[in-house]
């Protein structure tokens, strides 16, 4: 085997796993971290609470890499969504129509402290505190920033950009013109909130399930974490005059908005008030790059090459999957890494460009078009179908979510799909008007051919008594 020496800029969940899947093939790795290491208190202390959605593609990702009975055992898991209207009652909408019907909730520090103990264990050097400075591909050399401010260089080194949406590695390819970027920023941002567990401990809300209030201009979701709690997360505007994080700036505007919009989220969330105040507002965007490498010394990862916003829950499973098809592409390669990045390259991002538009989608499903009198009927009606035909018509999400789909296939599917079933209910409207054309034809035949009415004193007036008006087809 050609034993490389690889420097993986980040930390996180992605370049925690991409250093276990080296070392676990006989590799040389050092991990370089700007942040502290997140098992210590001091970080955990610092760090915002979030957790995640791991879904069968990032299991997937996990197993491979050895990793099983550890992530079981902070994960909540999760077989359905729960869709809270402003009125009515919740729709529950199940997973259980699918193989891999669960979503797991998990913590992503937690997540991110066995991913690093693992990557320590098989061999991986990790450096936390350390920032990225400079990237030479040409040379294959990276410069790193200490905590003393002292300036490292590694050299003959295989550097792996896995350092998230606002990638130092990245930045210093598009600095150098050898690579060019794409961020999209939204209008809409999000906030997260704590939903804290009841005074015996447990959920206030079903534990099992993705929580959402889906609203045309605002989105609140929640997922549980094992501690009997759930964090949530408020999407909306930042910027707009009349609603958004802006004009939400007073406690009683706070209040006023979460009583009118989640009137059933609202008496779980005791610290409202102080914690929105509190807690920063962050704005979404998507991240697109090309190319993702550099010859053989320098290729991107996660966030750092596609950043997606996170209406899909995929932005980390698409981080996690991108590990294992990295670790098969260089495996494959039999040590000719720029083949292998090439290869990589090639085969990956049509498809995260495939899941960028998808979440876009999403985001636009979920704003309360699911409340529409149409929406809901093209929803109903696709249900259906999925329930009874699971694997020849599951829906987008589903393909995305609970399965391991590529997200370009998924994407082509789910539009062949919508075009059926635009078809089906178009031929259903048709249907249903020409019946309700014939049989008001044959009723004015009927009219037409029968014995004129006898008059007679109306029961008031004298007026005459009018025959009774027919039944309309739709009564």
């Amino acid at each position: 085997m050609n034993v490389q020496h690889f420097s993986i800029v980040g930390g996180g969940l992605s370049g925690a796993l991409m250093a276990v899947y080296l070392r676990r093939a006989g590799h040389a790795v050092d991990v370089f971290e700007r942040r502290p290491d997140p098992r210590t208190r001091t970080a955990i202390e610092e760090e915002q609470s979030v957790n995640v959605a791991l879904s069968v593609r990032g299991w997937s990702a996990l197993t491979q890499a050895g990793f099983d009975d550890e992530i079981l055992s902070i994960a909540v898991p999760m077989d359905a969504q729960i869709l809270h209207p402003v009125q009515g009652a919740p729709d529950w909408q199940p997973f259980r129509n699918h193989p891999d019907g669960f979503l797991w909730s998990i913590s992503r520090r937690a997540l991110n402290a066995t991913l690093l103990t693992a990557a320590e264990s098989h061999g991986a050097r990790l450096h936390f505190n350390h920032v990225c400075r400079r990237v030479d591909p040409d040379r294959g050399l990276l410069e790193v920033e200490d905590e003393q401010k002292q300036i490292r260089t590694i050299s003959n080194t295989v550097v792996i950009g896995a350092d998230g949406a606002d990638s130092t590695v990245r930045t210093c390819l598009t600095h150098d013109r050898q690579a060019a970027e794409v961020q999209r920023y939204l209008t809409w941002g999000y906030k997260e909130l704590h939903m804290p567990s009841t005074r015996d401990g447990w959920w206030p809300l079903h534990p099992q399930a993705m929580h959402l209030w889906p609203r045309e201009r605002f989105i609140l979701t929640a997922q549980p974490n094992n501690d009997g709690s759930f964090t949530c997360t408020l999407y909306m505007s930042l910027n707009d005059d009349d609603l958004s994080f802006k004009t939400l700036n007073t406690p009683g505007a706070i209040q006023n908005f979460f009583r009118e919009a989640f009137h059933d989220a609202l008496p779980h969330l005791p610290g409202l008030v102080e914690e929105f105040m509190r807690r920063p507002t962050r704005r979404l965007r998507t991240v697109a790059c090309c190319p993702w490498h550099i010859a053989s010394n320098v290729v991107l990862i996660g966030d750092a090459a596609h950043a997606v916003v996170p209406f899909c829950s995929q932005g980390m499973n698409a981080a996690l999957e991108d590990c294992t098809l990295l670790a098969q592409a260089i495996r494959d390669s039999k040590g000719d890494l720029e083949d292998a990045f090439t290869r990589f390259e090639a085969t990956r991002k049509p498809d995260t460009d495939a899941l960028a538009r998808i979440s876009l989608h999403q985001l636009e499903e979920m704003r309360g078009f699911k409340f529409s009198t149409v929406q809901r009927w093209k929803e109903h009606t696709h249900r259906a179908l999925e329930r009874l035909f699971p694997s020849r018509f599951p829906s987008l999400y589903s393909m995305v979510a609970l399965s391991r789909l590529s997200y370009s296939d998924a994407r082509r599917r789910s539009r062949r799909q919508a075009a059926i079933l635009d078809g089906v209910i178009a031929g259903t409207v048709l249907g249903a008007t020409a019946l309700m054309a014939a049989r008001v034809a044959g009723h004015r035949a009927s009219c037409s051919s029968a014995a004129p009415v006898r008059r007679s004193a109306g029961p008031v007036d004298g007026e005459p008594v009018q025959p009774s008006r027919p039944a309309h087809p739709t009564e």
